[in-house]
């Protein structure tokens, strides 16, 4: 089934109620910092650190100095509540990052900028200062539902795309955080990677995600299989 067939099935179903055309974002110098929360709604200190995060909403900032992203992790899912916006593949993110040596263990809440781990929040600490080095123009372009990256210069390089969800809430009726009421903003809706030698990529952006509210994109370039970003383009999603 090609793509325009698919999607005039998905808009007679109303999963389509949304779609993303015409938009373009672009960085260059030094990227944003890349604030990465690992979290989840099963685990009781979790709400503090995702308090945090949502602040960031109002940093001035904002997507040129600093991208932050929530990403919910599954392995609390058996205290007695699954976490809606958990997915394995974050959890093994966090894992990998432990395996690579940028994070002393996996837990949660747990801060990691620009691919290291970051103990600061425990502290009462401001983010850390910006240490990158600047790097060459980073585009990314939205049309019909399809994201293109492209990144001016030669080399082997990973493209990580993310889609973020705001103003997202949850009542929580079991596990450590019975009876809150928890809110959300960076939540990580869907995660994308990919390495080439040629400095192109394209991600399809989730249709069913589009009926949230409010939503970001996020690109960032990093080395294959590391995680300090390179470079870095974020912006508001236009629907």
């Amino acid at each position: 089934m090609n793509c325009v067939v698919r999607y005039i099935l998905l808009v007679i179903s109303g999963l389509a109620s949304f779609t993303v055309v015409g938009q373009q974002f672009s960085h260059q110098g030094p990227p944003a910092r890349i604030v990465e929360l690992y979290t989840s709604e099963g685990c009781s200190s979790c709400p503090p650190a995702d308090r945090s995060l949502s602040k960031l909403t109002k940093a001035s900032g904002l997507w040129q100095e600093v991208i932050p992203l929530a990403f919910h992790v599954d392995y609390w899912n058996w205290l007695g509540w699954k976490d809606r916006f958990s997915k394995a593949e974050y959890s093994e993110r966090q894992r990998a990052l432990s395996a690579n040596g940028n994070v002393r263990s996996v837990y949660t809440p747990g801060w990691v900028v620009d691919g290291a781990e970051w103990r600061g929040w425990f502290k009462g600490q401001a983010l850390p200062p910006q240490k990158s080095q600047p790097a060459p123009l980073l585009t990314l372009d939205l049309t019909n539902n399809q994201a293109t990256v492209k990144f001016a210069k030669s080399g082997r390089w990973q493209a990580n795309f993310a889609l973020l969800g705001f103003n997202l809430q949850t009542a929580i009726k079991a596990g450590e955080n019975s009876g809150k009421n928890l809110a959300h903003d960076f939540v990580v809706l869907d995660f994308q990677q990919e390495t080439k030698e040629v400095g192109v990529w394209q991600f399809i952006i989730p249709i069913e995600q589009l009926n949230n509210q409010k939503l970001a994109v996020v690109t960032w370039i990093t080395r294959p299989e590391r995680f300090r970003p390179v470079q870095t383009v974020a912006g508001w999603l236009e629907k």
